[in-house]
């Protein structure tokens, strides 16, 4: 909601924004579940990653062409366009979840073993 509200393009149309609120509570609550259940693995996060990276593209890119492309022809030029960002998207996603989180985690799991 933070980003769509005060991102420097501006702020994002109202069926844009839902989506990506409802993106942000997906994410969110698959986090806390995996917390919950201790999934801490990279591979889990990288899976995490590219699912939710796809979940997540698919709910923006319908919100957004609900708004400006509502015909169908306009539709599949509007998610043939936004193709190579969502790989890219995806891509990076994976990296970050299966890479960066997974290792911050293990050190918030190691510093909570150590202090309580």
């Amino acid at each position: 909601m933070i980003f769509g509200l005060l991102n420097p393009l501006g702020l994002s149309p109202i069926p844009l924004l839902l989506s990506q609120i409802v993106g942000g509570i997906l994410i969110g609550f698959v986090g806390g579940f995996c917390n919950e259940k201790g999934w801490n693995k990279s591979y889990i996060f990288g899976l995490l990653g590219f699912i939710l990276t796809i979940l997540y593209d698919l709910l923006t890119t319908f919100g957004g062409a609900i708004l400006f492309f509502p015909k169908k022809k306009t539709l599949s030029a509007y998610l043939l366009a936004g193709l190579p960002f969502n790989l890219w998207h995806i891509f990076t996603q994976v990296f970050i979840y299966g890479v960066i989180l997974s290792q911050i985690a293990k050190k918030i799991k190691r510093k909570e073993a150590l202090c309580c």
